[in-house]
């Protein structure tokens, strides 16, 4: 039988297969950890645990999500939301204007202020500028080697932990009309606190690159 009534019934018999499997093995074990009537209460709470209804196992196949990896898409939304912010506000870094909108929060850092003494304020927006841009492309090349994407999204998350540390160096971060912290103002508190999201995405490019990088050595193996 291959009709709709069929498929419904698969998931409900794989489902009795893994509780009679279960059972199984806890009593091939039960003679020496546990009784009879521990077994017996184990497979009634087995056998009347709540299943969702036929109706809402079939929402995701007539949605057509069934047929849609969307944790692949959000992926690539994820890495690649990424690789367009810091392109497209790196490309920024070379003009006049993102050069001077981001001296207060470069001359406060105690990580970053030391590239006014050896760069001109414009220079040192270009270096940025460039740096981000790199960034972004090492991260890009994920389709074709997971050891650049490693390196672009190591060198992102170094990077956004520095401007979240802008947080606690930059004046003006806390609204003093509201009291101070935790109200954050417009310029520049909530422009920072952005980056909390830049630097999970990071983290988060880094450690699914990682971990294809290392499949790809244990394959080669």
């Amino acid at each position: 039988m291959t009709g709709p009534r069929a498929r419904l019934g698969q998931p409900r018999r794989r489902r009795c297969a893994v509780r009679y499997g279960v059972v199984i093995v806890l009593a091939r074990i039960g003679a020496t950890q546990f009784s009879e009537s521990k077994l017996l209460k184990i497979y009634e709470k087995m056998k009347t645990a709540k299943t969702p209804p036929a109706a809402n196992r079939t929402v995701e196949s007539s949605l057509g999500l069934d047929r849609i990896n969307l944790e692949a898409i959000g992926g690539g939304a994820v890495r690649y939301g990424l690789v367009i912010v810091l392109a497209w506000i790196g490309a920024m870094k070379f003009t006049a204007y993102e050069a001077g909108g981001i001296k207060g929060l470069v001359e406060n850092s105690p990580l970053m202020s030391f590239g006014y003494h050896l760069f001109s304020v414009r220079g040192f927006s270009n270096l940025i500028g460039a740096t981000e841009i790199l960034i972004g492309l090492l991260i890009a090349a994920r389709p074709w080697s997971a050891r650049a994407s490693v390196l672009g999204s190591a060198l992102a998350v170094a990077m956004f932990a520095t401007t979240l540390s802008f947080l606690l160096s930059t004046p003006g971060v806390w609204e003093p009309s509201s009291g101070g912290f935790p109200a954050l103002s417009a310029l520049p508190g909530q422009f920072l606190l952005k980056d909390l999201v830049l630097f999970g995405a990071a983290v988060w490019s880094f450690g699914e690159a990682w971990k294809h990088r290392l499949c790809g050595r244990e394959i080669a193996a």
